[in-house]
């Protein structure tokens, strides 16, 4: 996996982006973090610069993937940060490589993206799952445009220069579209609830309030999943990307998480 580095001590904290994007998204993370750790921003296989794997991309192997990693860097204690497909990513990565992970971090996630019965609050309906998937698959680029625009709760104020300079950030670079279409058919269908029961390291739920792709209620499912109990931080006025659109208020929570 193609990986972004910064900082050269401390302990090892790696952050894991969501579906279609690359960990171009982290880089205020990277910078304000590398004061006190080692920072890595991984980029998913046919993510960002990440060759694609041969058959299909699961969420599963994308855990594999980043659990192979830790043992390649030997990094004792590390922290994981996954934001949004890239919190199941975290946590396959913790239930396969424990001896590695001291504490995870899944901001804006879901152990169950499509709701499991009908008419369940906390998920997307499979209606919905179902018609994003046809979008995508018949207008690729154009649909994940829009889609990236439901990232941004009405509520967020930021100003007309930092809303292109994130933009610019999800688009560094175009993902492999068989890697893109393969996890997405992954995501609609994974659901990690019970193996949360074996994760008992310290955990942190970060989660906007105003988040139009995972509601809100899905903080609870986390929490009545994991073996340990888990902090959560609501952030107000946010949408789907806190790191991004309020970084100071999510790099404060992260540290002292982290501390």
């Amino acid at each position: 996996m193609n990986v972004r580095r910064n900082g050269g001590r401390g302990a090892p904290l790696v952050f894991v982006h969501g579906w279609a994007m690359s960990g171009a998204v982290w880089q205020k993370q990277l910078d304000h973090f590398s004061r006190t750790h080692r920072v890595f921003a991984v980029d998913l296989p046919g993510h960002g610069l990440s060759a694609p794997l041969e058959g299909p991309l699961t969420i599963r192997r994308c855990g594999e993937e980043l659990a192979r990693f830790l043992d390649e860097e030997r990094l004792d204690g590390a922290a994981l940060a996954g934001w949004s497909l890239g919190a199941q990513v975290v946590c396959y990565a913790a239930l396969l490589n424990p001896a590695r992970v001291a504490k995870l971090a899944m901001v804006s996630g879901t152990p169950c993206f499509t709701a499991p019965v009908k008419g369940g609050v906390w998920g997307v309906p499979a209606a919905k799952s179902k018609w994003f998937a046809r979008q995508i698959r018949a207008d690729f680029e154009n649909t994940l445009r829009g889609f990236i625009l439901t990232f941004f709760s009405s509520g967020e104020t930021i100003s007309a220069e930092e809303e292109a300079a994130i933009k610019k950030l999800f688009f560094a670079h175009i993902p492999d579209l068989a890697s893109a279409l393969s996890l997405l058919d992954d995501l609609h269908g994974s659901d990690i609830r019970e193996d949360l029961r074996r994760i008992a390291v310290p955990s942190l739920i970060v989660h906007g309030r105003n988040d139009r792709i995972i509601p809100l209620e899905v903080t609870g499912v986390w929490t009545g999943s994991l073996a340990s109990r888990a902090n959560i931080t609501v952030v107000p006025d946010c949408g789907h990307a806190p790191f991004l659109t309020r970084p100071e208020v999510f790099n404060r929570v992260l540290e002292a998480f982290l501390a």
